[in-house]
């Protein structure tokens, strides 16, 4: 005998992207480390990707960084509804 369900996508959000510090150079461009990003269960294969620019151009501590071009890829990665 066999039975149909839906499983529908896990709504997560991810957490642990962070911004290197740099020294002034008169631009806004941000490195981002996406090496720390989680939110996704444990042995999934889930992979992100993404640019960043910070708020100014200007020298100063504690500045914002806005996330962009963001994406997720991996095996597992479509089981998701990311935010």
């Amino acid at each position: 005998a066999t039975a149909s369900a839906n499983v529908s996508t896990k709504a997560i959000s991810i957490s642990g992207i962070t911004a290197s510090n740099k020294t002034y150079d008169a631009n806004t461009d941000a490195v981002l480390d996406v090496s720390g990003a989680a939110g996704w269960i444990a042995g999934d294969v889930v992979t992100v990707a993404s640019t960043g620019t910070f708020d100014t151009k200007h020298a100063g501590t504690g500045k914002t960084v806005n996330l962009s071009a963001t994406s997720y890829g991996g095996a597992d990665n479509t089981n998701y509804s990311i935010t």
